[in-house]
């Protein structure tokens, strides 16, 4: 699988701009090339993603620049071990 990666100087996220190649799968020729046009934000609230102590459950969308489409969640196990973090964001069609 091929990316091709989006300016978010030109791209920004929750704008609508031209469609672009985005993903193309070199395994699958056949299959066509999925292109993007716009990026949604993220579906958290920032107030979480300054906190200094990680704990399991946080949620966090950056409030500003290239990352506010992300969602962040902290899973277990809890400290010392963990948390662990998931980084999710969604294509969709």
């Amino acid at each position: 699988m091929t990316t091709h990666f989006v300016s978010f100087a030109t791209d920004p996220v929750g704008v609508a701009f031209p469609p672009q190649p985005f993903l193309a799968f070199d395994t699958a020729p056949a299959f066509p090339s999925l292109d993007i046009n716009s990026i949604a934000s993220g579906i958290y609230g920032s107030g979480q993603c300054a906190l200094a102590l990680a704990v399991v459950g946080q949620t966090c969308t950056p409030a500003s620049g290239p990352y506010t489409f992300l969602n962040l969640v902290n899973n277990p196990p809890p400290a010392p071990a963990g948390p662990q973090a998931t980084l999710m964001f969604v294509l969709s069609a």
